[in-house]
């Protein structure tokens, strides 16, 4: 396997998507809002894949209570992959049993908007799930914040969920 492409690092300035991939690793505190549903606070962590024939990919888990507005809570968790290859980050859901990246949920793309990123970098991703349609926006704040944005719409779906990530030991802002 001959070495990854890792985007157009020439100037120090110009933040890649790979140097936002690669800081992505280790454990970091979340908040999330669900419009219309509740919140959920927790930790979650990116975790290297041991696996040579996946050298750019990560483990990510969340878990935390989710306080519903009815007065419900629960024990909640998620899992993916995150991949870094062909200069985007592609997102899987974690498949239990390979425990390895299952079905694509989206691949995140930087606009084309400026040669020129700077935090904060944006990032896009759509997934569509039969009439309904997640569309993702990562804002990477700088190396220990970003957030990640779902404006869900289809015909009986019309919110928002929010999630804020601190890494650990930093201050959510």
């Amino acid at each position: 396997m001959g070495d990854i492409d890792k985007g157009e690092e020439i100037e120090i300035k110009n933040i890649t998507l790979w140097q936002v991939f690669s800081n992505l690793e280790g454990s970091w505190r979340m908040e999330r809002a669900l419009e219309g549903y509740g919140n959920m606070e927790g930790i979650a962590f990116f975790k290297k894949i041991q696996n040579n024939n996946k050298p750019y990919c990560y483990y990510y888990k969340e878990e935390g209570i989710l306080q519903l507005l009815t007065g419900n809570q629960s024990r909640v968790y998620r899992e993916y992959a995150y991949c870094y290859k062909e200069k985007t980050i592609h997102v899987y859901f974690w498949d239990i049993i390979s425990k390895q990246e299952g079905q694509l949920l989206h691949t995140l793309y930087l606009p084309n908007t400026c040669k020129k990123r700077t935090w904060p970098l944006h990032a896009y991703g759509t997934h569509r799930c039969n009439l309904d349609t997640y569309d993702a926006h990562y804002k990477f704040i700088n190396n220990d914040n970003f957030e990640l944005i779902y404006r869900v719409s289809g015909p009986h779906k019309n919110y928002t969920i929010k999630t804020i990530f601190c890494r650990l030991g930093q201050h959510i802002k």
